[in-house]
């Protein structure tokens, strides 16, 4: 069954390095150095209370909320748990406040990419890399009440 909780980040952590997408961090000071004393929002996804997956970020002003970095452990992929981490997240985020969120991408993440598009986000912005599979999409989302159920 899963579960999605509020988790730390040691946490976040130890699932992160479990994610080959993603660039290993520097340990949990490079969360914090990130972070500072900024709001911050961490999900944490378990199955089985073994953490598979998580969505962390944080506050990028009274408004706007930025969702940082997340992932998922290959072996749980395709169950919907991004997804989830996603609803959680834009739940969470609508009730403290937000009514912005942000999110990067590139294009070599071809299935977040369309799991942003189809959860309403929208193309605002673009920043270029080394080449184009390294090159960032900015995505914005508004958040309204439809959105909050």
């Amino acid at each position: 069954m899963l579960e999605i909780r509020n988790g730390g980040f040691s946490e976040v952590l130890a699932v992160h390095l479990q994610v080959p997408e993603l660039s290993a961090p520097k340990g949990i000071a490079a969360y914090q150095d990130r972070i500072g004393s900024r709001p911050k929002v961490t999900l944490i996804a378990s199955v089985r209370d073994a953490p598979v997956a998580f969505k962390l970020g944080y506050a990028v002003g009274r408004t706007k909320f930025y969702s940082w970095i997340g992932g998922v452990v290959p072996a749980h992929r395709g169950k919907g748990i991004a997804q989830k981490l996603i609803d959680e997240q834009e739940r969470v985020v609508a009730e403290r406040g937000f009514s912005v969120i942000e999110v990067k991408s590139m294009n070599k993440h071809k299935n977040m990419l369309k799991l942003l598009i189809s959860n309403g986000y929208r193309i605002s912005g673009h920043e270029p890399g080394n080449g184009p599979d390294d090159a960032k999409i900015l995505f914005t989302k508004r958040l309204t009440d439809a959105n909050r159920c």
